[in-house]
């Protein structure tokens, strides 16, 4: 429902945006999540791209624990990764795009 979507991926976005937001969901295919396939069929590949993980301290979707197994499990894997922390929720691009926008630009330049 588009409640529980809300609480879970929009809590500290404004309103009338998490509401749009919730009604855009559709769901994702489990298969998307998998990043092993990049990692162990193309190793060089993998390594020489600079790497951005940007984790969501208020996230209820992905709390920060997993997050940083994610990021663990990607240190593993390679030298080549950032970890900018956010104040945010899961949809930073929605409750803080200034600055979102600052630290893709910046790990872009």
């Amino acid at each position: 429902p588009r409640e529980a979507a809300i609480a879970c991926f929009y809590q500290d976005c404004p309103v009338e945006l998490a509401r749009q937001a919730a009604e855009k969901l559709t769901p994702t295919p489990i298969g998307g999540m998998n990043l092993d396939w990049t990692i162990h069929k193309n190793p060089e590949i993998f390594e020489s791209i600079p790497k951005l993980y940007i984790e969501c301290l208020k996230d209820q979707s992905v709390l920060i624990e997993a997050q940083r197994l994610m990021q663990g499990y990607l240190s593993t894997a390679t030298n080549n990764v950032q970890v900018v922390s956010m104040n945010t929720g899961h949809a930073p691009q929605l409750s803080d795009p200034d600055r979102l926008a600052d630290i893709l630009v910046k790990f872009l330049s």
